[in-house]
């Protein structure tokens, strides 16, 4: 019997996604230390960092100098990063793992759903961030730090943002909050649901 193989873009997904998974702060961390509490401890902290860093953007990125400039440079690298781990790691849970052999079985829908919450919880707060340090850049400037919460909420939610854009910089931030809005949320939650037990009525028959 022929061996029953993914297809070009699946194969070619699987070892990009597994390249990413492996350079993962989490893998670094499961060396030491394995269980489901090692994902939402790691989980946790990124979003504690992410709200840290969104209270502290309000006072450094508007001073002047070097200081302001490198906590910019310093916030852009690390969230730029964690906006990558998130997407990997929904990637191969959602797609992925399944493909892969010894691979861990994914974790409950439940606690799946729960994660991927927190996942966008973390999409809300670091594009808040983006958005207020660029808030010059939009039709209306963005005067206030909750304004950029409001902003980013709205655009995450995919209602579209209530500032327009007017400028390359600030349509690149709104194109990819979008996209990695849409990516998380809906990818996650087609799979939750499709993952989630059907009803059966009395005799073991499946509900229609």
């Amino acid at each position: 019997m022929a061996e029953n193989r993914p297809g070009l873009l699946l194969g070619w997904g699987e070892k990009a996604f597994g390249y990413f998974k492996q350079a993962s702060l989490l893998r670094l961390v499961q060396r030491f230390r394995q269980g489901d509490a090692v994902v939402d401890v790691y989980v946790i902290s990124w979003l504690a960092l992410e709200v840290i860093a969104l209270a502290l953007t309000a006072i450094f990125s508007k001073s002047p100098g070097d200081a302001g400039v490198l906590w910019l440079v310093l916030l852009g690298v690390i969230f730029g990063y964690r906006l990558a781990d998130i997407l990997q790691a929904v990637g191969n849970v959602v797609v992925f793992d399944a493909l892969r052999e010894g691979a861990k079985p994914a974790a409950s829908p439940q606690r799946s759903l729960l994660l991927g919450f927190v996942n966008y919880v973390e999409i809300v707060v670091i594009f808040a961030l983006a958005v207020y340090v660029v808030g010059d850049e939009f039709a209306r400037p963005v005067g206030h730090l909750w304004d950029a919460v409001y902003s980013s909420l709205r655009q995450s939610a995919l209602l579209g943002a209530p500032m327009e854009p007017v400028t390359r910089l600030a349509y690149f931030v709104s194109v990819v909050q979008v996209a990695m809005s849409i990516l998380v949320l809906l990818t996650l939650l087609a799979w939750v649901i499709g993952s989630l037990p059907r009803r059966t009525d009395r005799e073991g028959r499946e509900r229609k």
